[in-house]
């Protein structure tokens, strides 16, 4: 170890020194640790900082107290500010926080409560998050633009119209939809399961429940009244069953029960024709020719210069293929090209192609077809509104007893046998008539002035004596 002195260095020591007796001096330099006790009028500028390796605490009128690194006190800190982070802060009574004092603030998230606005969170990036059920006394209002809810609806009533979206009226489950609509009404869309009622379905209403060309109903149909025919469908529509006995009604056969039946009251049965729908009408007419003599019709027609029936209001095909016989529809059966009916006629007069006849509404009841050249080839064209497919007739199979009186007013044909106490009207068409059915002369035929009769006393008589009697073939008289 040395020790030196001089005028510039003063006392200089280059190893650890032990003093056993004070040392003053001017200045001290070097480290200064292990000294104590230095009072504070010997403190530079630096003298509020308390340095400890990398941590400073420091005290000044400006700043306060500062440590620059964390702390732990064991006793109670007063001050009559705190700054900085609030971060590990407990038990703050109310009287120590500011004017913010009903805001809970973290980062960009913010919640505060007051009297005026009750309580309210900003959390514009994220949202906010509750954690189990929220109970709120009064009304939740979320402003126009600014939010919405989100998640499950369930508990939630009341809901105003104004409050939803475009699509206001429909509950969408999946793929199911339910809308309701003063215009449509309620309506379901649920194309791949369709939709299930549980209970009774009651529609007030003219139009009742409609359903859409193509869909159907299933299940049970009791209770269901005024179904239109053209609405049943893979049914026979002429058959009405019940047990063991069956009732159809049909245009070719009318009404038909097949077992015994009873008809209690008046019973009225009319019959009328039956027309034949122009859709099945055959409307094509091929026509050739044999020679001069005649036309030859096939398709709807067949046969040699055969009478022809067409309705008012159906077109008519003539396809024609007689080279040299011109085909004229006219109004009186003549040669020539005059008197010609034209009106609905396309080509009149064709011999070789196709002439269509529209037959008008006002057509005249007969026309006729003639060929220019030849008078023989020629035929009547008969002109009705509708084509007879069946004439009136009323046909009763089996016996059938009849309590009280029978009035036929129209011919009638009867295929097996009529009792009755009494027949009424014209006996015209009668025969096979025994003897002991008829009334007080059985042996006299009368017709007008002239009567015939057969007796035993007088034999064969004839009485006409304004015209005589006139036999056509021989006469035998036995006696």
């Amino acid at each position: 170890a040395t020790a030196s002195i001089s005028p510039d260095l003063g006392l200089s020591v280059n190893t650890f020194a032990q003093f056993e007796f004070p040392v003053s001096a001017s200045m001290f330099s070097g480290s200064g640790k292990g000294l104590f006790d230095i009072p504070f009028s010997s403190l530079t500028g630096d003298s509020p900082r308390i340095a400890s390796g990398s941590t400073t605490a420091s005290i000044a009128p400006n700043t306060g107290f500062v440590v620059n690194t964390f702390s732990t006190f064991e006793y109670g800190v007063s001050a009559s500010m705190f700054s900085g982070s609030g971060k590990g802060l407990f038990d703050i009574p109310q009287s120590a926080l500011s004017s913010e004092v009903f805001r809970v603030a973290s980062g960009s998230v913010t919640a505060s409560v007051t009297p005026d606005t009750g309580f309210v969170v900003l959390s514009i990036e994220s949202g906010s998050y509750f954690s189990g059920s929220v109970f709120a006394s009064g009304s939740i209002t979320i402003q126009s633009g600014s939010g919405y809810f989100s998640g499950s609806g369930e508990g939630l009533f009341n809901i105003p119209r104004s409050a939803f979206t475009g699509d206001a009226f429909r509950i969408a489950s999946g793929s199911v939809t339910a809308s309701v609509s003063p215009e449509y009404g309620f309506k379901v869309e649920s194309f791949i399961s369709g939709a299930q009622f549980t209970g009774s379905i009651y529609v007030s209403g003219s139009n009742g429940i409609e359903i859409v060309s193509g869909s159907s109903f299933s299940g049970s149909g009791a209770r269901l009244f005024d179904i239109p025919v053209k609405a049943l469908k893979d049914l026979d529509l002429t058959k009405i069953s019940s047990g063991s006995v069956t009732a159809s009604i049909s245009p070719n056969n009318g009404f038909r029960v097949n077992t015994f039946s009873t008809f209690s009251g008046s019973v009225i049965i009319s019959s009328s024709y039956q027309y034949k729908a122009t859709a099945s009408l055959d409307t094509v007419f091929n026509v050739t020719n044999n020679g001069s003599g005649n036309y030859v019709f096939s398709g709807a027609a067949i046969g040699d210069n055969p009478t022809l029936t067409l309705v008012r209001g159906v077109e008519y095909t003539f396809n024609l293929n007689a080279s040299g016989h011109p085909f004229w529809i006219k109004t009186l059966n003549s040669t020539g090209t005059g008197n010609a009916y034209n009106d609905g006629v396309t080509n009149n007069g064709d011999d070789v192609g196709v002439i269509t006849f529209l037959v008008p509404s006002n057509a005249p009841s007969t026309l006729y077809y003639n060929c220019q050249l030849h008078s023989l080839m020629n035929g009547t064209i008969n002109i009705v509104d509708q084509l007879i497919q069946r004439i009136p007739e009323v046909i009763i199979i089996s016996d059938v007893q009849i309590t009280g009186s029978l009035d036929i007013t129209k011919p009638a044909i009867f295929k097996s046998s009529i009792t009755a106490s009494m027949f009424t009207g014209s006996g015209a068409g009668l025969f096979d008539i025994p003897e002991s059915a008829l009334s007080f002369s059985p042996s006299r035929i009368a017709s007008g002035s002239v009567t015939a009769s057969a007796s035993p006393n007088f034999g064969f008589r004839v009485q006409s004596q304004a015209s005589g009697s006139q036999f056509s073939g021989s006469i035998s008289i036995s006696g």
